[in-house]
């Protein structure tokens, strides 16, 4: 029995048992996602800094520079992503900053609310009517956002038109996650409010 006891203690026992118990850190460093190199990111997600910027109040005409900018800082600052927030709140973050300097050097455009007019024409042949429509959707989408302050249309933006999640949401613009649902509700029923109008005015018509 002593020696039993005594077998349940020995060095080779307890080294074993050292030697495992380091092995939850590694773990949990290799479940880490390891960031895209920037051409990925580019491509994966190049079109949502570009919405972000323009939403953000960055001219159009000054949206690919201020995009160009952004992927050159996630060039640059790479080694910073920790994988604590979805790489679009990471970006999203970059963006912001990026799009205040754009505001204050670049001279702000009013975005052209219908395409060039080859593009007009080739879409208007294949369904007047129907193109005619998305076009008001669209005309009236943009007029609505622009109507909201900075932290509701983000808001919507980021949830309703890019579908990131509340959480994320609420992470890139830093604020609790009930403040995203109460943005969301003011900002769809602003949204329904102006649908209702355009409704009645054409009615009216």
């Amino acid at each position: 029995m002593g020696n039993e006891a005594r077998r349940g203690h020995s060095p080779d026992v307890l080294v074993a048992a050292s030697d495992a118990e380091p092995s939850a850190e590694p773990v949990a460093v290799a479940q880490r996602v390891p960031l895209a190199s920037t051409g990925d990111l580019v491509r994966q997600h190049g079109g949502f800094v570009w919405r972000v910027l323009r939403q953000l109040g960055v001219s159009e005409a000054d949206c690919d520079d201020a995009t160009q900018e952004v992927f050159l800082v996630v060039h640059r600052r790479r080694d910073s992503f920790d994988g604590s927030s979805s790489v679009r709140t990471w970006l999203y973050g970059i963006a912001l900053r990026i799009a205040r300097t754009a505001r204050r050097t670049g001279a702000r455009r009013r975005e052209q609310l219908q395409p060039p007019e080859a593009f007009v024409e080739s879409q208007a042949t294949d369904d007047p009517e129907r193109w005619a429509e998305r076009a008001g959707e669209r005309r009236l989408l943009h007029r609505v956002l622009a109507e909201l302050d900075e932290a509701h249309r983000m808001t919507f933006v980021l949830h309703d038109v890019e579908q990131m999640p509340a959480v994320e949401v609420a992470r890139a613009l830093g604020c609790p996650v009930k403040t995203v649902y109460s943005r969301l509700y003011a900002a769809r029923a602003r949204l329904a409010a102006a649908v209702r109008a355009a409704v009645g005015e054409a009615t009216d018509d």
